[in-house]
């Protein structure tokens, strides 16, 4: 790895990191309304939430409640805003990926990161972020978003599609076995 790509790649992590503790900071560590206490009841116990039940979600959400911080609530909210930052940083490097420019390398960055930065902090998205029952988007999202780069990286290696496929399966599967253990 050349000290070029290093940079690189401090530089995502700090700038991940930076993002994620903006969100962790407007993080309810209470409730918040909508389902989000029963998708937190859900986590914590492993159970079926309303139909269709999100048994990924559920079973994704168990392990932050595992994490030592905050109480239960923050726990699953924190999750809502980690996939809301990881799939900013997948649409920065999908943007990456399709104006990939050798000539204007700081203008495809800029463009890269507000698309980041254009997502992240909409409306919509930035307060589904901030509670637990915002987890179940914020983990399509990141899906969608993992499906995509991959697709768009499709044309470079056929192993792309392989894992477009695995990751559209995922919530499907994950379903089923949830159905047939009840």
């Amino acid at each position: 790895m050349t000290s070029n790509n290093l940079k690189k790649i401090m530089l995502y992590c700090l700038s991940f990191l930076a993002i994620w503790g903006l969100y962790i900071v407007k993080i309810a560590p209470t409730y918040i309304a909508g389902d989000s206490a029963e998708t937190i009841m859900a986590f914590n116990c492993l159970g079926i939430q309303h139909p269709p039940g999100y048994a990924l979600n559920t079973i994704i959400g168990k392990i932050f409640l595992l994490i030592p911080v905050g109480n239960i609530m923050f726990r699953g909210a924190m999750m809502a805003m980690f996939f809301n930052v990881i799939t900013a940083s997948v649409l920065f490097i999908m943007a990456l990926a399709i104006f990939a420019e050798k000539e204007k390398k700081y203008e495809v960055l800029f463009v890269s990161l507000m698309t980041a930065l254009l997502y992240l902090f909409s409306n919509t998205v930035f307060f589904q972020g901030l509670s637990a029952k915002g987890s179940v988007y914020t983990l399509q999202g990141f899906l969608i978003a993992v499906i995509f780069i991959s697709l768009l990286k499709f044309n470079t290696q056929t192993k792309y599609i392989y894992l477009a496929s695995f990751i559209f399966g995922l919530p499907s599967f994950f379903a089923t076995v949830s159905v047939k253990s009840t």
